[in-house]
């Protein structure tokens, strides 16, 4: 499945889920790009973009968007490694330090000293592995034993993260990015009466989580309505300008 038929799944069912609890026009709606959708009702076009919000900036290393991946790299390797030589059937969990980042080159690295640390480990007894015994892997913080045997056994990571919130100026900042951005693109969005912004914030991606405040204010000429829509806990905002 290609990035860009995973991206139109995920607007799609957040785009459904925003319209159960958000006043939407009835009308003809049509999921395509620039904007994302348009709704047609009563002789008017509406158009809908839909973004994410992120806490970290995507670019910078030890960003969610870039560990997440690495993280999965890694443990595939281990796995691999570890299987070949131990058998299948055993699960472990893991979770990483996000404090001490992966650098895209070592994923392969990672995985190999993840792995020969697991089969010099005993597995005989459930539960959480000493924090001692791989002090010589710093981009881990927690290791657990699961006696459990499997047939498609899978080697998971258990993230544990620190809640983070940003302050109100720099929240409001990375808002600011955001719409100034598609507002660039709405140049090249096909012609509507109206365009809204949508901007989900997933409680449950530590990467995007963030308090809202009721008096948000952002505006744009651009977009009639910037709406901030918490997915996880079906909230949405109306930013005034």
């Amino acid at each position: 499945m290609g990035k860009e038929h995973i991206k139109k799944r995920i607007e799609m069912e957040q785009f459904s889920r925003f319209r159960k609890i958000f006043p939407v026009p009835d009308g003809k709606i049509i999921h395509d790009d620039k904007p994302d959708f348009t709704i047609s009702s009563g002789g008017k076009k509406l158009g809908i973009e839909v973004t994410s919000f992120h806490i970290d900036e995507g670019s910078n290393v030890d960003s969610e968007q870039k560990q997440k991946p690495r993280r999965e790299e890694a443990l595939k390797e281990a796995q691999d490694i570890y299987e070949k030589k131990m058998g299948r059937g055993v699960e472990f969990s893991f979770s990483f330090d996000k404090s001490n980042p992966i650098e895209d080159s070592q994923t392969k690295k990672l995985g190999k000293k993840i792995a020969e640390f697991m089969m010099g480990t005993d597995i005989t007894k459930k539960g959480e592995v000493s924090k001692c015994r791989y002090k010589h892997i710093p981009e881990l913080n927690f290791v657990w034993i699961n006696l459990e045997k499997y047939s498609d056994p899978q080697w998971r990571i258990f993230q544990t993260h620190l809640q983070t919130h940003l302050s109100t100026s720099i929240f409001i900042e990375r808002l600011k990015k955001i719409v100034e951005e598609k507002e660039k693109q709405a140049g090249n969005y096909r012609p509507c009466d109206e365009y809204w912004l949508l901007i989900s914030m997933d409680f449950m991606n530590p990467a995007q989580d963030q308090e809202l405040c009721d008096d948000l204010r952002l505006g744009s000429e651009k977009f009639s309505k910037i709406l901030l829509y918490k997915t996880c806990f079906e909230r949405v905002l109306v930013l005034k300008g």
